[in-house]
């Protein structure tokens, strides 16, 4: 394999984030809509994984470009800030699930331990 050390320019990584917004957005109605087929599949990991995810990379908005990815989430009636908080609000709460699910398995310390 051949690594090479690459840094993204501005407008590469506000893109990404934008379309990974858009990822997201797009998952929760998908998920919504299909909830009865979701229900086939073993977790809703296995759902997005064997239906979503190749449908997302099939889609044009993975290759848009930063004026193509905002103009379209203009036209669906959001602005970049709202998505890009949408972004930031899906992954804070992953993260407080997965220390909530790391703090509810760990042993319990109680004061009078000590």
């Amino acid at each position: 394999m051949d690594f090479q050390i690459t840094i993204s320019t501005l407008s590469q990584k506000k893109t990404s984030q934008l379309i990974d917004a858009l990822r997201i957005l797009a998952w929760s109605e998908f998920k919504t809509k299909y909830k009865d087929q979701a229900s086939n599949y073993k977790t809703v990991l296995d759902f997005y994984k064997e239906v979503f995810d190749p449908l997302w990379k099939k889609s044009a908005l993975v290759s848009m470009n930063l004026d193509e990815v905002t103009k379209y989430i203009d036209s669906l009636g959001y602005t970049v800030e709202d998505v890009l908080s949408m972004r930031s609000k899906h992954y804070q709460d992953k993260a407080d699930a997965k220390l909530r699910f790391e703090n509810k398995n760990k042993p319990q310390v109680e004061a009078t331990d000590f």
